[in-house]
């Protein structure tokens, strides 16, 4: 697979879309009010100038995605030891995750099943299951799955979970952002 330089001048672009993101944050009072982190004002200012205006294009987001997951994955255990934690937080948390989760996966099935019935008959049948992985997983996740199921006959499957990981995270920070200040 050859790539080039258009891979550095996407992640150069990227990397000027978040600086840009930056100083808005410090400089715009209601960005700050707003709780948005960086990397989704960053995001907003891409998709206006490349999908809107259509002064950038990127090339190969994909494979940034798909690299960059494995550096997200090491930062995780990254933190320091918080004493005064019971094991019994961890684990309702735990099950609680899970059970979201699992709703999520079920209100996905049953979208998907009706949408198979009734105006798509010939939707990929794991299509609601790429919604809770885009939703509890993240894009990267959603992206790795749904370019898996490519190849099994989904349709720019990869695409559709990058669109449920934004979904996600704009419900996350736009629900839980006015949730946090009332």
């Amino acid at each position: 697979m050859e790539i080039g330089w258009s891979l550095v001048f996407d992640f150069v672009l990227l990397s000027l879309l978040l600086l840009v993101a930056t100083f808005l944050r410090v400089k715009v009072r209601i960005l700050q009010r707003l709780l948005l982190p960086n990397a989704l004002v960053a995001g907003f200012l891409g998709f206006l100038l490349a999908q809107v205006l259509r002064l950038v294009s990127f090339h190969h987001l994909e494979n940034l995605i798909y690299h960059l997951l494995n550096l997200t994955f090491a930062a995780l255990t990254l933190g320091m030891v918080t004493r005064g934690r019971s094991y019994g937080q961890a684990a309702s948390t735990g099950i609680l995750m899970s059970f979201v989760f699992a709703l999520q996966l079920l209100v996905g099935f049953a979208l998907t099943f009706l949408l198979m019935g009734t105006l798509f008959p010939d939707l990929f049948p794991n299509f609601g299951s790429l919604m809770a992985i885009g939703y509890a997983s993240g894009p990267g996740q959603a992206f790795s799955f749904g370019s898996s199921w490519e190849g099994r006959g989904f349709a720019h499957g990869g695409e559709v979970g990058l669109i449920f990981g934004a979904v996600g995270f704009l419900w996350a920070y736009g629900v839980g952002v006015v949730w946090l200040n009332v």
